[in-house]
């Protein structure tokens, strides 16, 4: 617990406070020479933690011990320091999976006067062939980002019930995509449903991030969907509006490659 409130700099040590407009001396009370930065507290934290356990007769480590279980915590902050998902490894345009896999993008479209929103869906193979495509309504949202990990619940859903297991689950929201990546619980407001999600995903579930740019035909299904009374559902074949976007994603993948 206190790793994870280190890496997030929550720690109220002197240099956090005083980023925090709080007047402090940013100088370590305890070693009274160099500022209490969260490393600095950690290694001070340490050398304290032995020297109560010694006057309150608790077992002590040896010196060399001490220094070793310093190290060790300071590893464990810095290794928790890896840099998440970001924008600059995302693809610009939509890449195909490669062979034996399926690629699902998703993308939600909300209507905040209405608390109404909607899911598009489209699956495609290697080729860049559909093979399934879908419009579906998604009700009493309060958020964009309650529509996006909705339409992940749903996409998932989809591709189950057409019976594919290896699949590239993309989509443009980089909030959702980072909380699906997450290895811990999400104590996010959105994390109920991403926690039905990651139980929905296949063994074989790769989850890219790509630019709106790359995802423009779920995105068109999904503003679609807002306009319907009812859901809509294509198998090996898509609505006509999404014909010239899919065709422009095929041209810019091939001129890449």
């Amino acid at each position: 617990m206190l790793v994870q409130r280190a890496c997030k700099e929550i720690l109220p040590t002197n240099v956090n406070l005083n980023r925090r407009k709080v007047e402090v001396n940013t100088t370590c009370p305890k070693c009274g020479e160099m500022d209490e930065t969260v490393v600095h507290a950690e290694t001070t934290w340490g050398i304290w933690r032995e020297r109560n356990n010694e006057l309150y007769g608790e077992q002590t480590k040896t010196t060399q011990a001490t220094a070793a279980f310093i190290k060790q915590y300071n590893a464990e902050f810095n290794n928790a320091q890896v840099p998440r998902v970001s924008q600059s490894t995302s693809s610009r345009h939509w890449l195909r999976p490669t062979e034996g896999r399926v690629k699902v993008n998703f993308d939600g479209a909300f209507a905040k006067q209405d608390r109404k929103g909607g899911a598009g869906v489209v699956i495609r193979d290697h080729n860049g062939h559909v093979l399934g495509a879908a419009a579906i309504q998604i009700h009493a949202v309060n958020d964009p980002f309650q529509v996006e990990s909705r339409a992940v619940v749903l996409s998932l859903q989809f591709a189950h019930e057409m019976g594919f297991t290896n699949i590239d689950l993309e989509g443009d929201c980089l909030t959702v995509v980072r909380s699906l990546k997450m290895t811990t619980m999400d104590l996010s407001p959105i994390g109920v449903i991403i926690e039905e999600a990651r139980k929905r995903m296949f063994h074989s579930c790769n989850v890219p991030h790509v630019l709106r740019s790359g995802n423009r035909v779920a995105h068109k299904l999904a503003r679609h969907s807002i306009l319907l009374e009812n859901d809509e559902f294509w198998v090996e074949e898509f609505l006509a509006v999404i014909a010239e976007t899919l065709h422009d994603d095929c041209i810019q993948y091939l001129s890449n490659e």
